[in-house]
């Protein structure tokens, strides 16, 4: 094994001074990814040359006198459970095997040692050292961070992280993304955006056209005032952060996110699924000599779950939009409907529509 990130420290641990030769000098250890940076012939001894070295893995014999390498462990364990112990036994004693395992030795290998399987264990317990030192530096980054950011935003994110509704590389993303840019008095701002998952039941190629549309709206109306960075999720979730130096900057962004002149109006079923939508857009009607200005309620789309037709939900929905623009206002609700769309027609006829004008084209 080659550790990626340095040689990994080792400890070896037997009685038999023989056999504790043999284990230093035989093996290739530097090839293995380790380095051995002490060793001990009695439990107490061992004692204090781990606490000395803090070694990652401890290769240790099971029985020793006075102080055991059960005993050795037991204790370490207590100081440093990351520490990671191989244990060495020249006896099939199941309970010992099983006290070992019970302490949180990684393995437990028998005498004479069998040159793969321990290649195989050193191998294996490195991939375990190498993953505690990069969570190590990880939290350690976590902790330079957090002490630096003075308006609480990463101990928010810290908290959603501890009650397991952040996975944590989301959480280290974040961390990394911010690391070279935070300043003292620096303030974030976290905007989560997306659309009801039904809606993409009901029409997926129209909600994903909605999405990047909303998207990229957000971006614009962010990126003309502040810095902001963009996560997006396995699910298609969008999380903007947002850097601010300004106490004023959350008032400034609701107004610049709030959309009141494109209203959308939704019908939901008994489980509080979206079986229909109405987008709808304020449109103020320019003023001439020879028209009084006035409000109208354009319908741009209004669709309903397929699986839902025939219970009149169209119906109830554009009778809502239309008492919601009489509370807006309005003078008239507007929609357009494409020429040969005759089911639409005699549904909006039916509703009380009438045809206001009539677009037309020569295409080129």
């Amino acid at each position: 094994m080659r550790c990626t990130m340095g040689l990994l420290k080792l400890v070896i641990v037997d009685d038999e001074p023989i056999l504790l030769e043999g284990l230093v000098k035989t093996y290739d250890w530097n090839g293995m990814g380790y380095e051995v940076v002490g060793f001990a012939q009695s439990g107490e001894q061992a004692l204090k040359v781990i606490r000395e070295k803090k070694p990652h893995v401890v290769l240790t014999d099971i029985r020793m006198k006075q102080i055991s390498g059960l005993m050795v462990m037991e204790e370490i364990k207590k100081e440093n459970p990351e520490c990671q112990f191989v244990v060495l036994s020249a006896y099939r004693d199941f309970e010992y095997a099983k006290k070992a395992c019970d302490l949180g030795a990684f393995a437990y290998l028998l005498k004479p040692i069998e040159d793969e399987k321990l290649q195989a264990t050193m191998t294996d317990v490195g991939k375990i050292c190498e993953d505690q030192i990069r969570n190590e530096e990880k939290y350690d980054r976590w902790e330079r961070l957090l002490k630096k950011d003075g308006d609480g935003f990463l101990q928010v994110v810290v908290q959603k992280y501890v009650q397991n509704r952040l996975p944590e590389e989301k959480v280290d993303e974040v961390f990394h993304t911010l690391q070279d840019v935070m300043k003292e008095g620096d303030r974030f701002i976290t905007v989560y955006a997306d659309l009801d998952l039904a809606y993409k039941i009901t029409n997926e190629l129209e909600y994903e056209a909605s999405r990047f549309s909303m998207v990229r709206m957000i971006e614009e109306k962010i990126a003309e005032r502040f810095t902001y960075w963009k996560f997006e999720s396995e699910e298609g979730h969008r999380t903007f952060i947002i850097k601010t130096q300004e106490n004023t900057a959350v008032h400034e962004l609701k107004e610049l996110l709030e959309q009141e002149d494109k209203p959308i109006y939704v019908a939901a079923g008994e489980d509080d699924v979206c079986i229909g939508y109405a987008f709808c857009q304020l449109k103020e009607q320019p003023f001439s000599t020879n028209m009084v200005p006035f409000k109208a309620l354009f319908i741009d789309d209004l669709c309903v779950d397929k699986q839902t037709r025939g219970q009149h939900i169209g119906e109830s929905l554009f009778e809502y939009v239309k008492q919601q623009a009489k509370k807006l206002g309005c003078y008239e609700v507007t929609l357009n409907v494409w020429a040969g769309n005759t089911s639409a027609e005699s549904f909006y006829e039916k509703m009380g529509m009438k045809t206001k004008e009539r677009q037309m084209e020569y295409i080129l």
